[in-house]
């Protein structure tokens, strides 16, 4: 097994495709938060070159207390940050400013950086004294040099702002940290792994749905590529991969089956990816490829094969074709976009024989370990003419076909979910029956469990977790259907 073109890529770093109208409201600002920051922004400028009685000022000033009034009519707050990157959110979500839009993003996070402050919370009724007063406070103040000092002299300027307007400084430190609280909405590890899976899942859906209109599928190419990079860099804490690992075994109700399997191979295939120790850039771009590896199924979905218990090979081809084709149409032209092509073409390659037609060199890398990582959830999940099999079993059923699927990346997939695998229900010694949550290579193949039932057959209300230090406590790996609530158990 080859890897070609491992290296550091920058998920199509120099792609910067236009946002689409129809984003997903967690993905974008509204006009309305970018039309305050530019507000914002001419009135602090403008502040710089004129007295605030010269008619210049006075015209910004006015446009900000209108902006301001009519933004908070709506909302309690305005909370404006600088996070990582210099990215500017109002109230979780990012402002961009255009590429037409000159420079002023730019200039407001270097206003509030020379003012030594990383963010803004405004809230109230504001009128024209109010608004003059906020504008007053970023005056650079004489003699406050460094930015703890001129920190404390915004503060006290913001101070003279009279109710029933409110403005307040934040720290770039705390800033920082409410930036990355509010963009991804999570308190825990757990809510910040179904964060990132429902995520992915939207940005599949638009995708594909984009596709199957004939469109580009990178309708939100900028927002994937942050959080395939926000997941790998997450994946760092074993806690957060048990539960991102976790939200695969649930189906929502109302969600594109297709979505959500997409999400799940990427999953797996980003946690392989880490696990086989590549490079962070190349990851992302495993990720990005897995998210589309069946992006022909909008035009090829599944058809069972009339002769056995498998998809009909026109099927087969004809997602792989549709694959290539949609693929072409995209606006990432980088490494990431080159995989997604591969993989796409390739990841029936070698198990199915698909496309027929002889290629040069053996399937790339990525596309073999998505065909693995594909070929788990397809069994795990079930197909129209196959049952579901539990994780375990489908565990089984790779490893027993090595012609098929390369032996060294099935490996890698039992070391991510564990030789007893999340999912699995197992009945203890005791008597007590529990469920696997995690278990993989990172906690040494001992599996971490949650008792479901206690050995007199009551169910337990606590939920007890606990480490198996081996499998000689088990008495027998029960049928998944034992417990209707499996599932919601590996995610409590």
């Amino acid at each position: 097994m080859t890897l070609h073109g491992a290296g550091d890529s920058q998920l199509g770093e120099e792609e910067d495709a236009p946002e689409q109208e129809g984003a997903p409201a967690f993905l974008r600002a509204g006009r309305a938060e970018a039309y305050l920051l530019s507000r914002l922004s001419s009135a602090l400028r403008v502040s710089r070159l004129h007295a605030l009685d010269n008619v210049a000022a006075r015209e910004v000033l006015d446009e900000l207390r209108e902006g301001l009034s009519r933004f908070l009519l709506l909302r309690d707050r305005a909370l404006v940050l600088v996070g990582e990157g210099r990215r500017v959110y109002v109230n979780g979500r990012m402002v961009r400013s255009g590429k037409a839009g000159g420079t002023w993003l730019e200039d407001l996070a270097d206003l509030l950086e020379r003012s030594g402050a990383g963010g803004l919370l405004l809230a109230g009724t504001w009128d024209a004294a109010a608004t003059r007063d906020l504008v007053a406070a970023f005056a650079p103040a004489p003699g406050a040099s460094g930015p703890a000092a001129r920190f404390e002299a915004l503060r006290a300027g913001l101070a003279r702002v009279a109710a029933p307007a409110l403005a307040q400084a934040l720290d770039p430190a705390a800033a920082q940290a409410l930036a990355q609280e509010e963009e991804e909405g999570y308190g825990s590890e757990a809510q910040r792994a179904a964060f990132y899976f429902a995520r992915l899942v939207v940005l599949a859906q638009a995708g594909h749905d984009a596709a199957r209109a004939g469109r580009a599928p990178d309708v939100h190419a900028r927002h994937l590529r942050q959080t395939l990079m926000k997941v790998v860099d997450a994946l760092a804490d074993p806690l957060f991969e048990a539960r991102l690992l976790g939200c695969g075994v649930l189906a929502p109700a109302g969600a594109d089956p297709e979505a959500l399997h997409a999400a799940r191979v990427t999953v797996l295939a980003l946690v392989m990816g880490r696990l086989l120790g590549l490079p962070r850039g190349s990851v992302g771009d495993l990720g990005f490829a897995a998210l589309f590896h069946d992006l022909g199924r909008v035009e090829a979905p599944h058809a069972a094969d009339p002769a056995g218990d498998r998809e009909a090979r026109a099927s087969l081809e004809g997602h792989v074709v549709g694959a290539v084709r949609c693929a072409l149409r995209g606006r990432t032209y980088a490494t990431s976009g080159l995989l997604r092509l591969v993989v796409g073409l390739e990841h029936h390659h070698a198990t199915d024989g698909v496309p027929a037609e002889a290629i040069l060199r053996e399937p790339h890398a990525f596309s073999q370990l998505v065909a693995v990582a594909d070929a788990f959830d397809r069994l795990e999940h079930g197909q129209p003419w196959r049952t579901p099999v539990s994780p375990a079993e489908a565990l089984q059923t790779l490893a027993a076909e090595p012609e098929r699927y390369e032996p060294a990346l099935v490996e890698l997939l039992i070391d991510a979910l564990g030789r007893t695998p999340r999912g699995t229900l197992l009945q203890l010694r005791s008597g007590d029956v529990v469920v696997v949550i995690a278990g993989g290579a990172r906690q040494g193949h001992r599996p971490v469990v949650r008792r479901l039932q206690l050995a007199t057959g009551a169910p337990d209300p606590a939920r007890t977790l606990a480490v198996l230090d081996g499998l000689n406590q088990v008495a027998a790996e029960l049928d998944p259907d034992v417990r209707d609530d499996w599932r919601e158990a590996v995610l409590l």
